[in-house]
């Protein structure tokens, strides 16, 4: 079962790490209506595998309100703004972040 928009207090985040397929969702529309901003980790692959990107209304998913990660983190666009706003995570894993940080970790354990 979908999460449902109507569960989502003001305020609240929510983390939508469970589904990576273009053809499920789980999310509903009226979660990502009401949400300011879903953030990803890269906004092409997010529109071509995350179902809840892929399959939302339009009129309640337009493309301006899906923001990369690092756009957020570097300042060239905004994350929450207000303590009201509900915000989303999606999340369907991008590999080579993964490499990255296990090079990271790597380099940490070994002292390299």
């Amino acid at each position: 079962m979908p999460v449902r928009g109507r569960w989502a207090t003001p305020g609240c985040f929510i983390a939508a790490v469970g589904s990576s397929l273009p053809n499920t969702r789980e999310l509903d529309d009226r979660a990502v209506a009401r949400a300011s901003l879903v953030a990803v980790e890269w906004r092409e692959q997010g529109l071509r595998e995350a179902g809840d990107l892929v399959l939302a209304d339009p009129a309640a998913l337009p493309r301006s309100k899906i923001v990369e990660l690092g756009e957020i983190l570097a300042g060239k666009a905004r994350g929450r703004t207000g303590e009201d706003e509900i915000t989303i995570y999606k999340s369907v894993g991008v590999g080579l972040q993964d490499i990255a940080l296990a090079g990271l970790a790597y380099r940490r354990i070994v002292g390299g």
